[in-house]
């Protein structure tokens, strides 16, 4: 599956999905070269990620870059919301051979610090929201959406380092299918819903 990125400038940098994490690195470690303030910033911004990395978040959420072809989806990139942290996807017009903001600049995934997906150790009773749990008993809390869009998110988390997993899911029919539940048939999550719990006396977890 043929990605890139794309800088603030328009240049891209094309190379497989599964290489987008090292091409981020890459990028980073350039930036960070080049000042003692850059790499200031870049360790900064790094504090609030001890569970995912932040190489994708500070490349397209803080540098500018805009992701080629995100999920596979051909002739769209998936660039930083204008006023969140979060991302938007944009489709190519053949009409005005440019990228235009697809569904009023919707935000269709977040950044995914610990802060921004709230990680902490999962307890039933203080839950008031959906998330996803892990085998440790850490739970992620979507900051866009539901449990699809953080799907989402953490596969895009995924597919941009593990070329296996990348061309295996590359394949799947994504218009059919609920991100969320593809999510769980490759890794080991759980999905907790708060209001099934309440009103049917049991933790939805599948």
């Amino acid at each position: 599956m043929q990605s890139g990125l794309i800088d603030k400038e328009g240049n891209t940098i094309i190379c497989p999905y599964y290489e987008i994490e090292a091409l981020c690195k890459r990028i980073i470690e350039q930036y960070c070269v080049r000042s003692v303030e850059n790499n200031q910033i870049f360790v900064d911004f790094s504090k609030e990620y001890t569970y995912f990395s932040p190489y994708f978040d500070f490349v397209v959420g803080y540098l500018g870059y805009s992701l080629l072809n995100p999920w596979g989806k051909e002739k769209s990139i998936l660039k930083k919301h204008p006023l969140l942290d979060s991302y938007c996807l944009s489709v190519y017009s053949k009409t005005l051979d440019m990228y235009v903001p697809s569904k009023y600049n919707k935000n269709i995934i977040g950044f995914s610090s610990d802060k921004d997906l709230q990680i902490k150790p999962f307890l039933q009773e203080n839950n008031f929201y959906n998330c996803f749990i892990n085998p440790e008993l850490m739970e992620f809390v979507p900051n866009v959406g539901g449990h699809r869009e953080l799907g989402k998110q953490l596969l895009n988390l995924a597919m941009i380092k593990d070329r296996e997993l990348c061309e295996r899911i590359s394949k799947l029919p994504w218009d059919t299918l609920d991100t969320a539940e593809v999510l769980m048939w490759y890794f080991p999550l759980f999905r907790f819903d708060d209001y099934l719990s309440k009103n049917n006396g049991f933790m939805l977890l599948y």
